[in-house]
């Protein structure tokens, strides 16, 4: 574990002088109790004056003893709170702004969260609590053993007799530990899932007379969470307690063996009265060995799941940017799947420099995944993608990302102001070019309804806006961002009346003069495309402008077709019997 600190924090983790700290602690702490022999048997003596020197060298021992303790815990707080949390914190974080964007799926922004808030707290517990305990449950008893050696071989031998069974049963615990609790992560994580949908999800459930079908989901998770943590405690508690027998049946047979050597001679009264004392406090930390060896296990499921996030693979970085001499964007034999199967098949495409591509197609045709692949959320399986003759990924992840602007359905905003939010495309535009990237995006309109005008707070995610005045912040975005390259994925889908003519206006001023690539369920937002490209399959099947499509009479026509019925659809009175 200490090896795969080292290799994640990149440097010397600082555990092998903590270990060092604590043993020496634990040793002098055993010596503390190893003087006890000279002290008690000076006082079954009644020779009190003969126990004043071990009693005042036992006191000095103890207070070096507590003195190397309070530097190592110090110390262990800063490994742990500087150099595990904060070092694995950085390192988690320059890793992951390098790996596909595709990468942060649902699932695994939530394996980031409970890494980063419950793995990170395991792991900086492990300097100043479970390596402290665990050192201190095994050098301690180490010393006790080897003090009763000078007192009689043979009761230190029945103290170590036992050690190889009980490091046997310590590890039956500690192997039992692992994949239970990677059960109870998982069942949390889908309870946890479950609790956050049933919130979300009661205007639907009661709207539909469901709340009994939403509640049995959750109930369902809560029993799997429930028999996750008794399959654990079931489990464990069986290695447990042959471990726990282990030690004492060691006890018991220290405690047989000096009664018999009192009985025969073979030892006298104050040796037996020390041999017992020092055998209890040989027995304490071993009882708590067992638990200790459960936090390790957790620290190391836990650096597992670190080691996971961490050999997640990363895009390449061109040793040598390449720069686009212009700002045409082509699709070359490209293939591409998210697992085995493919979505995208042997496309070839060209969107041409200031134009605006309309991408039209049933669902699951391919066409986020062609938008996103010209962003490089991913490398395509096969072929390229290239922006004015330059692979994009010759170009450079900072670069590339600096020449395009995305505007998608679901907008995020960070709990700020409006204005904040906006400024977030480029943090050091001028005020003035920040107010007029609201003008044209037509966020001023957004801005004067609200109560504090531009000082609102928006609410974590934009929660306090709606989804179309959200997309207008990120409509300005993009006006602030001012790239060559516009991609608008359904940006217009399931807006108001209002909104979709705000929005739409927007999008035409932000589309001049750029190389836009839209995404419309709408087609009547994208008739005045330069040309219009149809996917089924992820395949190309049509490619032209609206009236040639429609003219030919293929599958675009069709869809405009039903598309237009759809949208003419209404009510009529029912007539009155």
């Amino acid at each position: 574990m200490i090896r795969d600190l080292d290799e994640i924090l990149g440097r010397d983790n600082g555990m092998r002088g903590q270990i060092a700290g604590f043993t020496l602690a634990g040793i002098l702490e055993g010596v503390v109790f190893a003087l006890m022999i000279p002290i008690l048997k000076a006082v079954v003596r009644g020779d009190y004056d003969a126990a004043v020197p071990w009693v005042v060298t036992a006191a000095l021992v103890a207070v070096a003893c507590g003195a190397v303790r309070w530097i190592a815990e110090n110390r262990a707080y800063r490994i742990g709170i500087e150099g595990f949390a904060g070092g694995i914190m950085h390192r988690l974080g320059e890793h992951l702004v390098q790996v596909p964007l595709g990468w942060f799926s649902k699932a695994n922004r939530g394996a980031f969260t409970r890494l980063v808030t419950e793995g990170t707290a395991i792991l900086m517990s492990i300097p100043g609590m479970i390596i402290a305990q665990l050192v201190t449950v095994t050098v301690t008893p180490a010393t006790v053993a080897i003090a009763v050696l000078f007192v009689d071989w043979r009761l230190s031998l029945a103290m170590v007799v036992f050690v190889p069974l009980g490091i046997r049963a310590y590890r039956n615990v500690q192997r039992a530990v692992v994949p239970e609790y990677e059960a109870i992560g998982k069942s949390e994580s889908e309870l946890a899932s479950r609790v956050v949908e049933y919130a979300q999800a009661q205007q639907v459930l009661r709207s539909a007379g469901k709340s009994g079908e939403g509640w049995t989901r959750l109930d369902e998770a809560l029993v799997s969470n429930r028999d996750a943590h008794l399959q654990e405690i079931g489990s464990v508690d069986k290695y447990l307690l042959r471990f726990m027998i282990v030690v004492q049946v060691a006890f018991l047979t220290v405690l047989v063996l000096a009664a018999l050597l009192v009985t025969t001679g073979s030892i006298d009264t104050a040796s037996v009265i020390v041999v017992l004392v020092l055998a209890v406090r040989f027995v304490e930390p071993m009882q708590m060995l067992a638990g200790f060896g459960e936090g390790i296990s957790l620290a190391r499921v836990s650096l597992g799941s670190v080691r996971e996030m961490i050999d997640v693979p990363v895009l390449a970085e061109p040793e040598v940017p390449k720069e686009p001499t212009s700002y045409d964007i082509r699709f070359d034999s490209v293939s591409f799947g998210y697992g085995p199967d493919r979505v995208i098949r042997n496309v070839s495409l060209e969107f041409p420099d200031c134009s605006v591509t309309a991408l039209v197609g049933p669902s699951g045709s391919g066409k986020t995944t062609l938008v996103r692949l010209i962003s490089r959320f991913w490398d395509v399986d096969e072929g390229a993608v290239s922006i004015g003759g330059a692979d994009v990924r010759d170009i450079g992840t900072r670069a590339l990302m600096s020449r395009i602007s995305t505007v998608s359905q679901q907008v995020y905003l960070f709990d700020g102001t409006i204005l904040e939010n906006v400024r977030l495309a480029r943090p050091d535009a001028t005020e003035s070019e920040v107010r007029q990237a609201v003008v044209d995006s037509r966020l001023g309109e957004v801005i004067d309804r609200l109560p504090s005008g531009e000082e609102t707070r928006v609410g974590e995610g934009g929660s306090l806006l709606s989804g179309g005045e959200r997309q207008r912040v990120s409509i300005a975005r993009a006006f602030l961002k001012d790239t060559p390259i516009v991609l608008l994925d359904e940006a217009t889908s399931a807006l108001d009346g209002e909104n979709e003519v705000a929005i739409t206006e927007a999008i035409h001023r932000l589309a001049r003069g750029r190389t836009v690539v839209i995404i419309a369920h709408r087609l009547s937002t994208i008739q005045g495309a330069d040309r219009i490209v149809y996917l089924e399959a992820g395949g190309v099947e049509e490619v032209g402008s609206h009236e040639d499509l429609i003219a030919r009479g293929g599958k675009y026509s069709g869809l405009w077709a039903e598309r237009s019925g759809a949208e003419g659809w209404r009510i009529d009175r029912a007539l009155e019997p």
